[in-house]
């Protein structure tokens, strides 16, 4: 479960979710290198690059839907922000479990270990 959660929240995950639902273009910034490195990430990630792990995104990107979960939260309460959240992360949440899903401990202990993220690898 700690590789898991450790693939669902890190900055590449958070940053693949803002652009899978376009919020990047709402980012009010003043740093001009900043359209540049979303344009590379979200081209990293295209059919031709390395889609959920695609390197280095601008953490403001991630930080943003952090700071949307956190607004909701605090707006709303905790029902609305857990159900705000699970929406959001709906596509990589079914996804894992897609491909978790066997009766079997062992081999969903393997399966989790292939989903890590490329820099766990060095981390463990």
């Amino acid at each position: 479960m700690v590789i898991l959660e450790a693939s669902i929240v890190c900055n590449e995950t958070l940053a693949y979710v803002n652009i899978l639902n376009g919020l990047q273009r709402y980012l009010n910034h003043r740093n001009l290198s900043l359209p540049p490195r979303i344009t590379e990430f979200e081209c990293s990630m295209g059919p031709s690059g390395r889609g959920l792990w695609a390197t280095d995104p601008p953490k403001s990107i991630s930080d943003m839907i952090e700071a949307i979960f956190g607004a909701v939260h605090v707006d709303g309460g905790h029902i609305p922000g857990q159900n705000a959240v699970s929406y959001v992360m709906k596509p990589i949440l079914d996804a894992l479990v897609s491909a978790l899903a066997s009766s079997n401990i062992d081999e969903m202990k393997n399966k989790a270990k292939n989903m890590m993220h490329p820099k766990q690898f060095y981390m463990n």
